[in-house]
């Protein structure tokens, strides 16, 4: 058979199979973002769209290239009708809408994710962005671009890399292998030095599309003859060359290995690590069974979802931008309304892919010239250029009036300001620093004796926040102050966390040091309305009384909002008044866990102080102290400015801190 013939064969061996995979990870994908508690392991969906792009453009590309009908240039322009239409109109819909939703400060963060989107490098600004105390992911409308970040950057690499090893199959295979081994090995080890980078860096996830880029090398080494003989057989299994039971086993065991990891993975593993593995295998598996495997046919093929599938790219782009809004529009409705919302969401992103699909992206890409290439390439120039002025501009703070701007300053400050206020990386370790890392400045000097006899502030980052407080408070004193905090990690001796691995290491290293140089008093502090567990502080407070500690205070919970405090300021002031007090819709759970802690304090001889006691009346707490701009108590949901670190420790428990 001459090879144009065969490459002609390749271009139409439609597989509605994989479109129906692709259905799978999408609807997986979405359910993960709007209902993480029903779906929890959607997340994996990313990764099986990874293998089977990777399968896919290396089929394209390997057809091309044994057919000498390649071309660097019509790749990319392919690429670019396939990618940019959706991708453009997105885009400016997001950033339309963020005019109108989003403060300037918010808006000049979606300025720069937007114009890293419009170069495919959003996974490199999410990662250097990232942080604990980084905008949260669900307010982050172009979050979801990071895929296609790492598949852009996969497809820049992937064409020269199968030109210089296709003329050997053998060879272009163990090149695959290869490569693939020293990713998943990157992947492997730099989860447990740095899991957000693991997330966001090609180098980690480029061994996900190599699986597919495999596949696709296999394939054209095992293609099947159909009777007549002389035509390639497409449909039949990728090294399953009969019809027997084989292919329908690989072709279930490849769909549970997908749908496992969706339903029972659970937050707070490490990925992608090791489980990254289970839903790329069974990608593999599926698409190898062939098309003629039981399941495919039946499941993967089935109309409804490759419908879905074939509108996935747009369906993918749209939803997550306007879940993301419902969040950052959130006033303080019900869950349940909450909900809906997400349910319409999901509904109208679905029909929007729809009408992208069939009136923008078809369109486009059957044009068999390049006749659309420039234009697309102008239109995204367009786009940067906007979201270059939205950065440079400060986000256009004349959007809003002169008040408004004023919380905004202040909160942005705080905010730019946590690493100096709460000394981030020095006494408040990231997750990926030991205890080792503490700084020198984070002890108090010691006396004669080895000992300290001062104060002593252990937790995590609610910890960290009452360090301007404290410090202010104790400045004109000659009492020792030695702040000890965690990132995510409470003062909880047997606490363990997957994504913080070092937390246990470093509380007991707190409690010994705490031994040996005894301080006076030790406070314990944290984010209790995020640990499930937070009961076992009560070990803590006994073990620090054994040692002899003479005072351990016990900080309760402060005001926890579902929206950034400023936000909620900004949205309820009237002319130029700010509301003192903001009702909390977490205020039982908040009471509740007050109560817990009490009883605590309590029963294992410690002191108790609680912020809610002072800050609340009833469900209305203070967010900002006399309706003043300076009296903006927290930055985000609950972490305080340094004006509410000191509101607080003047008032609350500086009596305990001493002379």
């Amino acid at each position: 058979m001459k090879t144009s013939h065969l490459a002609q064969e390749c271009h139409r061996a439609y597989r509605p199979d994989i479109d129906g995979l692709r259905a799978i990870a999408v609807l997986a994908v979405i359910g993960y973002h709007a209902f993480p508690g029903v779906v929890k392991g959607g997340f994996v969906g990313v990764d099986v769209f990874f293998v089977i792009s990777g399968f896919l453009i290396s089929s394209f590309i390997l057809n091309g290239i044994r057919a000498e009908t390649f071309s660097f240039a019509d790749f990319y322009a392919r690429r670019i009708r396939r990618i940019f239409p959706a991708l453009i109109l997105v885009l400016c819909a997001t950033l339309g809408f963020g005019w109108l939703a989003l403060s300037p400060m918010e808006y000049v963060e979606l300025g720069k994710l937007t114009l890293a989107s419009t170069v495919f490098m959003s996974n490199f600004a999410l990662w250097g962005a990232s942080g604990y105390f980084d905008i949260a992911a669900e307010f982050k409308p172009l979050l979801h671009l990071w895929s296609l970040g790492i598949e852009e950057q996969f497809y820049i690499a992937l064409p020269v890399f199968l030109v210089l090893f296709c003329k050997r199959t053998a060879r272009l295979a163990a090149a695959i292998v290869v490569l693939i081994l020293l990713s998943f090995v990157v992947n492997v080890l730099l989860m447990r030095r740095d899991p957000v980078a693991t997330f966001f860096l090609p180098f980690s996830r480029f061994w996900e599309l190599l699986f597919g880029a495999l596949l696709a090398c296999q394939k054209l080494n095992s293609i099947g003859l159909d009777e007549a003989g002389g035509r390639p057989n497409f449909s039949a299994g990728l090294g399953v060359r009969d019809f027997s039971w084989r292919r329908d086993v690989i072709s279930a065991v490849g769909l549970v290995f997908i749908l496992s990891p969706m339903l029972l993975l659970k937050k707070g593993i490490t990925y992608p690590g090791w489980w990254t593995l289970f839903p790329t295998v069974g990608t593999l598996m599926h698409i190898w069974a062939g098309s003629n495997a039981w399941l495919n046919r039946k499941i993967s093929a089935h109309p409804l979802l490759v419908f879905v599938g074939l509108i996935s790219y747009p369906l993918y782009l749209w939803h997550w931008p306007m879940i993301s809004y419902i969040k950052i529009l959130d006033f303080d409705w019900s869950v349940n309304a909450i909900r809906s919302l997400k349910a319409c969401a999901v509904l109208v992103s679905g029909a929007a892919a729809w009408l992208t699909y069939q009136f923008l992206e078809k369109p486009i890409r059957r044009a068999t010239n390049r006749r659309y290439v420039l234009p697309l390439c102008m239109a995204m120039g367009v786009i940067f250029a906007l979201a270059l002025a939205v950065t440079l501009a400060k986000g256009f703070p004349d959007r809003f009036g002169e008040i408004e701007n004023q919380v905004e300053k202040i909160a942005n400050a705080a905010a730019t300001g946590y690493g100096e206020n709460y000394r981030n990386g020095s006494c408040l370790l990231r997750p990926n620093q030991s205890y080792r890392d503490f700084s020198p400045d984070c002890f108090a000097k010691e006396s004669p004796d080895g000992t300290t006899g001062g104060v002593l502030l252990w937790g995590d980052s609610e910890a960290a926040h009452f360090y301007p407080g404290i410090k202010s408070y104790l400045q004109a004193s000659n009492v020792g102050f030695t702040q000890l905090t965690n990132n995510d990690c409470p003062a909880i001796l047997d606490y363990t966390n997957a994504e913080y691995p070092l937390c246990a290491s470093s509380n007991k290293f707190i409690m010994d040091w705490t031994k040996q140089h005894k301080p006076r008093v030790v406070i314990l502090a944290g984010y209790w309305f995020h640990y499930a567990g937070f009961e076992g502080i009560e070990r803590t407070v006994l073990a620090l009384k054994s040692a002899g500690i003479e005072k351990v205070v016990i900080v309760g919970p402060v005001p926890e909002f579902r929206v950034y405090q400023p936000k909620l300021v900004i949205r309820a002031i009237q002319g130029v008044s700010i509301p003192e007090r903001l009702r909390t819709p977490f205020y039982e759970t908040l009471t509740t866990i007050d109560h817990t802690l009490r009883s605590i304090a309590e029963r294992a001889g410690g002191v108790y102080v609680s912020p809610l006691s002072l800050l609340c009346d009833g469900d209305r707490c203070i967010v900002a102290v006399d309706g003043k701009v300076e009296g903006l108590m927290a930055w985000d949901m609950s972490h305080l400015t340094p004006f509410g670190s000191k509101f607080i420790v003047d008032r609350l428990f500086a009596g305990y801190l001493g002379q």
